[in-house]
């Protein structure tokens, strides 16, 4: 299991606790990212390692760990947790969704309406910081080429 070495964070996060705790917040619920952004779950990467550093220095409120079993289910089970309990949620690079692309919801087609006479070609995502200078400057060429095309298409239209 990881040990806490730099506190700094924690003091921080522990300042925002205690003004929630004046403002009357009903629940809080801590969001972190601990490790390597992987998408699997590693045991030495969990947050219940900072549970007790938490109950010890935030004594007057009750700290809890919040699986993600339970922050998926809905919006009611955040409703159905206890006021006045801080509860830390498991490490956010544990899921696949937060550093990885996921595909975006698409509305389903209404039948009713007209169907488009073209379909646009969508690239696939690229990320910029994984290329090197060379590469992002061809594709940045390729798109200016692209921009270009469309704009003639276009202007060619009546």
């Amino acid at each position: 299991m990881r040990t806490i070495t730099d506190q700094r964070l924690l003091k921080r996060s522990e300042h925002t606790i205690k003004l929630l705790q004046e403002r009357q917040a009903k629940r809080i619920v801590m969001l972190t990212a601990l490790g390597d952004k992987c998408g699997r779950v590693k045991n030495e990467n969990s947050v219940r390692v900072l549970i007790p550093h938490l109950q010890s220095t935030l004594q007057d409120i009750p700290v809890k760990y919040l699986d993600s079993q339970t922050l998926n289910n809905s919006a009611k089970a955040v409703e159905d947790l206890k006021e006045g309990t801080l509860y830390v949620a498991e490490n956010l690079n544990f899921r696949p969704d937060e550093h990885s692309y996921v595909e975006p919801w698409i509305e389903p087609e209404d039948p009713s309406k007209p169907k488009e006479e073209e379909k646009k070609e969508v690239p696939p995502p690229v990320d910029l910081k994984k290329m090197s200078a060379a590469e992002k400057k061809k594709y940045e060429e390729e798109q200016k080429k692209r921009a270009e095309d469309e704009l003639a298409k276009t202007q060619q239209r009546p």
